[in-house]
């Protein structure tokens, strides 16, 4: 019994769904002829789905075959010790510090981000993504303790980085009002332009890490580690959280980084080059310092992934 005539075309959709464009076509192996009609032998590529859209006459009848969506989950695997060194560079006070064996996920969302670049001293330029200091106090606004320190892991950008100039009030004086006093701002008023970032989205892994010197004896990581993540889960914190400037509240909730997928990223992969780290305030809480210590650190983001325990770590060459 030989088959009824008629016009088959085989379309090849990735396995995203079947809203992606219909302009891939072939990746059929071979066509084979049988009684029943034809039978098609596909490729074993699990990233592909075929749909056969067969004319008869002048009907046309469509059948899609979609297989699951493709899934690369993120294997997250950080090394202790380096954790360990990144949480002594930012704290040599801390004595020798442990770290808590469960990670924490949260994800921030705001409307606008700026994470200041610093070689931009008047009119303030933002990094393509959070920086480590910008995360880490993110987080401490939430809960924070004198007992542990918080060590951003990773960072997953979600949204595509898109960028917004807005005029804002300031002073043509670099000077900076001390505690307890003000500046008058009179005639030094200028008008001065910031480049946001706009509707941000992050999803962060963070590690305690244990201030020995400073943790009072009924305390230990577990107990903070509950206070956090209770805090993350209510929705409560004990101050807002922001995203590198004071203007750019954020909004939290948690999230299950075991199960975060590297395709829910913004897909963004370039090296951001020397990057704003972090402080360190130990010599100045000493008084060997006027000031902290900046460090650095070279960063590189990978389909919206940042790595912060990857990327070699400077102190300012100027610092003691």
């Amino acid at each position: 019994m030989q088959p009824t005539a008629k016009l088959c075309m085989y379309v090849c959709l990735p396995a995203f769904g079947t809203n992606s464009s219909l302009a891939m076509l072939g990746c059929v192996l071979c066509i084979k002829e049988r009684s029943a009609g034809w039978f098609v032998q596909t490729s074993k590529q699990k990233s592909l789905a075929f749909a056969p859209i067969s004319v008869i006459g002048t009907r046309l009848t469509a059948w899609i075959t979609n297989f699951p969506k493709r899934s690369e989950t993120m294997v997250i695997k950080f090394e202790t010790e380096r954790i360990l060194d990144i949480a002594r560079m930012i704290d040599r006070s801390a004595g020798a510090p442990k770290m808590y064996s469960d990670l924490v996920g949260v994800e921030f969302s705001a409307d606008y981000a700026l994470f200041s670049r610093p070689e931009f001293q008047v009119d303030k330029g933002s990094y393509p993504a959070p920086t480590f200091a910008a995360l880490r106090n993110a987080i401490q606004s939430i809960y924070w303790h004198p007992g542990f320190n918080i060590i951003p892991l990773a960072c997953l950008c979600r949204n595509p980085v898109v960028e917004e100039n807005i005029a804002t009030n300031g002073l043509n004086i670099r000077k900076k009002a001390e505690v307890g006093t003000y500046v008058y701002a009179g005639l030094n008023r200028m008008q001065r332009t910031q480049r946001f970032l706009r509707n941000v989205k992050y999803d962060v892994v963070v590690a305690l890490v244990s201030r020995p010197d400073a943790m009072p004896g009924d305390k230990c990581l577990k107990s903070y580690y509950e206070q956090l993540t209770r805090h993350i889960h209510d929705g409560t914190s004990y101050r807002a959280p922001y995203l590198g400037v004071g203007e750019c509240l954020a909004s939290f909730r948690p999230v299950d980084f075991s199960k975060l997928d590297i395709s829910d990223g913004n897909g963004m992969t370039r090296d951001i080059g020397w990057m704003a780290f972090d402080y360190d305030y130990t010599q100045m809480n000493r008084g060997e310092a006027k000031g902290p210590i900046a460090m650095f650190q070279k960063t590189r983001i990978e389909q919206g992934l940042i790595d912060y325990t990857k990327g070699e770590i400077r102190r300012d060459s100027s610092a003691p």
